[in-house]
């Protein structure tokens, strides 16, 4: 289900790759006819007022680029998966791509540009700031808050009511049981959270 967007006009998704060809066969499979990959460096040519969904996963490219189209004047797409389940007062952010089988908990959200892949969940209460990445299989507890260009990659854990600073990444695996208030890249080593 595409939010934000006017579905007479094209949605034109930004990369070519993967996670760029899987975003446009779910958005047809939806019924929505007019897709385009565009290659980023090309995306100058879209005119101002396009409706755009950025289709690239890699945190680096995603910060760069997002910086970069966000005084492009363009309407940013939301994709929510029909298998997803969201809240009705929860809240999804402009741009932002939401994986089959993901769970947002009631008055949940991400904001802008964030990626929710498949099988992950949001507990209650929790706010997410933008460009977030949730791997698959990745689970945030209720009350939690996490900052903006946070990485959690596959099958992380965040326990409840944790605060979690902008700019961090999480191996694999990772389970953060306390705040983390430092911007960085992080591990389990045993039970406890260590910093590359």
């Amino acid at each position: 289900m595409l939010i934000n967007h006017n579905p007479t006009l094209p949605v034109y998704i930004l990369g070519t790759g993967i996670v760029a060809e899987e975003l446009q066969l779910l958005i047809l499979a939806d019924g929505h006819s007019l897709t385009e990959l565009v290659e980023v460096d090309d995306y100058s040519r879209l005119p101002a007022g396009s409706h755009c969904i950025i289709g690239f996963e890699r945190d680096d490219f995603r910060k760069r680029w997002i910086a970069e189209l966000r005084s492009a004047g363009y309407n940013w797409v939301t994709y929510i998966h029909p298998t997803a389940v969201v809240s009705d007062v929860s809240l999804i952010g402009n741009g932002s791509y939401v994986d089959p089988f993901v769970f947002v908990g009631y008055n949940a959200g991400c904001g802008e540009f964030s990626r929710l892949c498949a099988m992950s969940s949001i507990g209650h209460g929790t706010r997410l700031g933008k460009n977030v990445f949730l791997g698959p299989k990745t689970t945030i507890a209720g009350s939690t808050q996490v900052g903006d260009h946070v990485n959690l990659s596959m099958c992380c854990v965040v326990k409840d009511r944790v605060t979690i600073a902008s700019n961090c990444t999480f191996a694999m695996h990772t389970v953060v049981r306390k705040n983390v208030s430092q911007p960085g890249n992080y591990f389990n080593v045993g039970n406890r959270l260590k910093k590359y």
